[in-house]
């Protein structure tokens, strides 16, 4: 690269180069074992040392503090703080609309939307009218307080506000009440500070800010109590089915628990009826994270849908798994897999939204794609194709300048949000 490339050119390749080989660079420049090891040039030694300059500015961290982490006695330790640090840093981007039998959309200053299906009074407007029109959910966490996670269940949802505060409605599963049709604080979760949710049919997942997971799906059913998942530590994503549920850690181990009639757990084994208790459910050519080595494959996107599930990769591969009835897969055909599958039609994947039978997917040339249930014209090919078993273009229209920044698959329906709001 020093020979061929101007350092302009380097510093925007550098720019470029997914989270994961950013930090496989810092633990090469930091840790000293590597450079007693490898006998270095002074322009190679140089580089690396603009290398971790520039690293530092796209990671925003002070350069000295940066080496300070990642020099001397347990360097490697300290990286690997840095890392999950870094994950945490990540978990405060979730979503901010979700939808199943209703939706819930958010804004910047703290307002909730929420429509559709209100009989358990899901919508958190004060009642249990359906709403065909979006409706101020009820702002119990204070005016002006800044939303950074919503989710949308079977019957009931969940806000979490920027303080760490998860608040629920509807059937709320033991968190709040019964029927709440006004949003109520979580209390069994009191002191504890929430920075995702997910919601299933009819339980809901949790995600700490220091990386604990707690939910109400056991190993029977959903329950009305909520207890920690012990076996999941330092999560940094969770994503809820029907009645399955998943989490993705720092050390690139994604866990998957409950339902399987459908194979939507991977564990590579046949479809086991029963709720299944936490595994790890591996991609292919997947290893998990060694200080110093990094990552063959990461998963950076992990998504639940119905009975199905999907995950990407930093190398923007797909892998769907799970019931493939209505071609939600993408695999060409409506058979279901039991164990993580390439999607082999679609490459450089950023993001993935698993809906109730579809499944949504947007690549690094900002175009979204589609597959799955087409009954309700929710994958918007302007046709009456039921099913539609590959990945389609869906034509979202739009003005000069404007791209697809959060999309959302939901229960025959699908919401994009674009880069100027709307």
């Amino acid at each position: 690269v020093e020979d061929s490339c101007s350092s302009s050119d380097v510093s925007q390749l550098l720019l470029d180069l997914p989270e994961a080989v950013m930090l496989d660079l810092l633990f090469y420049v930091g840790t000293p074992t590597s450079a007693r090891l490898i006998e270095l040039s002074s322009d190679v030694a140089a580089l690396l040392q603009r290398t971790a300059s520039l690293l530092a500015l796209c990671l925003g961290c002070p350069f000295e503090e940066l080496m300070q982490r990642f020099t001397g006695i347990g360097g490697v330790a300290r990286a690997t703080q840095f890392v999950q640090e870094r994950n945490r840093a990540k978990r405060l981007t979730a979503r901010r609309i979700d939808a199943y039998r209703h939706v819930f959309m958010c804004g910047y200053d703290g307002t909730v939307f929420a429509s559709g299906m209100n009989d358990m009074g899901q919508l958190g407007v004060g009642d249990h009218r359906d709403r065909l029109r979006p409706a101020s959910v009820i702002e119990s966490w204070g005016r002006g307080m800044e939303i950074i996670c919503v989710a949308t269940g079977g019957m009931h949802g969940a806000i979490v506000d920027a303080a760490g505060e998860a608040w629920i409605c509807g059937v709320t599963g033991g968190l709040a009440g019964d029927l709440v049709p006004v949003p109520r604080p979580a209390t069994c979760l009191h002191g504890k500070r929430i920075c995702m949710v997910a919601c299933g049919w009819d339980f809901t997942v949790f995600l700490t800010d220091v990386g604990d997971v707690y939910s109400n799906l056991s190993d029977d059913a959903a329950e009305t109590s909520f207890s920690r998942v012990e076996s999941v530590k330092c999560c940094v994503q969770v994503a809820a089915g029907n009645g399955h549920a998943m989490a993705l850690t720092d050390l690139n181990a994604l866990f998957t628990w409950g339902s399987n009639e459908h194979g939507q757990l991977g564990h590579r084994r046949s479809w086991l009826l029963g709720h299944q208790p936490p595994a790890v459910c591996s991609l292919p050519n997947q290893r998990p994270f060694t200080a110093g080595i990094g990552w063959k494959t990461a998963t950076t996107v992990v998504a639940a849908g119905g009975c199905h599930s999907a995950a990407v990769t930093d190398g923007g591969d797909l892998y769907t798994w799970g019931q493939g009835r209505w071609g939600q897969l993408g695999h060409h055909d409506s058979v279901g897999e039991a164990c993580p599958r390439r999607v082999e039609t679609l490459q450089n994947v950023v993001n993935i939204s698993a809906g109730n039978l579809t499944s949504l997917c947007k690549t690094t040339n900002g175009t979204v794609w589609g597959m799955g249930r087409n009954f309700e014209g929710q994958l918007g090919q302007g046709t009456s194709e039921q099913c539609i078993s590959v990945p389609v273009l869906i034509p979202i229209p739009l003005n000069p300048g404007q791209h697809v920044s959060v999309m959302c698959a939901g229960r025959g329906s699908s919401y994009f949000v674009l880069s100027d709001g709307s």
